[in-house]
């Protein structure tokens, strides 16, 4: 027993010995060092610096890449960087954000706004979630970038947290905590030019009984206003005016689908939407409209691609890929104001 006691003693004495830091390396970058991170392990060490540098080192304190990041005409600073577990880098330098892959530092997406103040903002480095520049805070999906959420408010560059299906979000001098609970879906639309659709509704397109048809124009009605979307109405409150932010996807959620842009009047327009396949009834087949995006400002309304044969005979200009003109001694053929003569 005294054996097995002092076996212990010794034991416990081992395990207790303080074990001291040192200094492994160190690194001049010759110019101020405004952010830092590292990665779950701490096997990558990302450093960014005022000009708009950013570095990425071994845990033996080799370079592995660096890239510079300084937005034309803002700050070039880095102000934050975080490491996520999933390879990602979330780097906010001056009015922009980057999410790049944190082994190699490719960009994987980008989205910015020289107009706004780059001063203050936060950024979740466990998800998606972006508190961007004073009163914007967004929900952005990390594969596409696109915002799914938005929020306009007196947020003044609070703090955010969260995985991205859920987000805490504080206000600058603000008391309260704000919980947002957001569905991330994989089959959302991509962003063009960094900002994706807020919004999207679902159509169910009854089967034929004429048999399986494919590439079939459909009418789709939207409405901007409040209002039940069912069958072919959708309404979209938050849609633009002139209805140039609508879009229409395959039963993908992602595919876009040719579509016309047939008339507008007042806050209903009608769509000619040409459907990929529509099955046989009883059978069934989805799509999905989607509108509000920033950047989506002019439609994409194509009304060749949903018709066999079309022409709206308003540029003064015979379309011979399409028309072959025959006259007589004195004949004419024109086109005018929309007419073919």
């Amino acid at each position: 027993m005294k054996k097995i006691a002092a076996l212990i003693l010794l034991l416990l004495a081992v395990i207790t010995v303080p074990v001291s830091a040192g200094e492994e390396w160190t690194k001049s970058l010759g110019e101020e060092i405004t952010a830092v991170a590292t990665d779950e392990y701490g096997d990558r060490i990302f450093v960014g610096t005022e000009s708009g540098m950013v570095y990425c080192y071994s845990a033996a304190g080799s370079v592995v890449w660096s890239v510079q990041l300084a937005p034309a005409g803002a700050d070039p600073s880095i102000l934050d960087i975080r490491a996520d577990t999933e390879g990602h880098i979330w780097v906010r330098c001056g009015n922009a954000f980057y999410l790049r892959n944190a082994e190699t530092g490719a960009n994987i997406w980008s989205h910015g706004d020289p107009t706004i103040s780059a001063e203050g903002g936060d950024l979740s480095n466990t998800g998606i979630a972006l508190n961007v520049w004073e009163t914007v805070f967004d929900l952005k999906i990390s594969s596409t970038g696109h915002t799914i959420y938005r929020s306009l408010g007196s947020y003044n560059n609070g703090a955010i947290s969260g995985d991205g299906t859920w987000a805490v979000v504080t206000r600058q001098a603000d008391p309260n905590l704000y919980l947002y609970s957001v569905n991330l879906p994989d089959d959302w639309i991509a962003p063009w030019s960094g900002f994706g659709w807020n919004n999207r509704v679902s159509h169910t397109i009854a089967g034929s009984t004429d048999g399986a048809l494919t590439n079939y124009p459909v009418e789709i009605t939207v409405i901007r206003g409040a209002g039940s979307s069912s069958g072919s109405t959708v309404y979209a409150p938050d849609c633009r005016a002139d209805f140039a932010d609508i879009r229409f996807t395959a039963a993908d959620g992602v595919t876009h689908i040719p579509y016309y842009l047939e008339s507008v009047n007042g806050n209903t327009a009608t769509f000619l939407v040409q459907i990929p396949a529509i099955p046989a009834s009883p059978g069934t087949t989805t799509i999905y409209t989607y509108w509000e995006c920033r950047t989506a400002t002019t439609t994409t309304s194509d009304p060749t691609a949903v018709y066999l044969l079309y022409d709206d005979f308003e540029d003064g200009v015979i379309d011979t890929d399409q028309w072959t003109p025959y006259t007589g001694t004195n004949g004419v053929v024109r086109e005018t104001g929309g007419y073919l003569e």
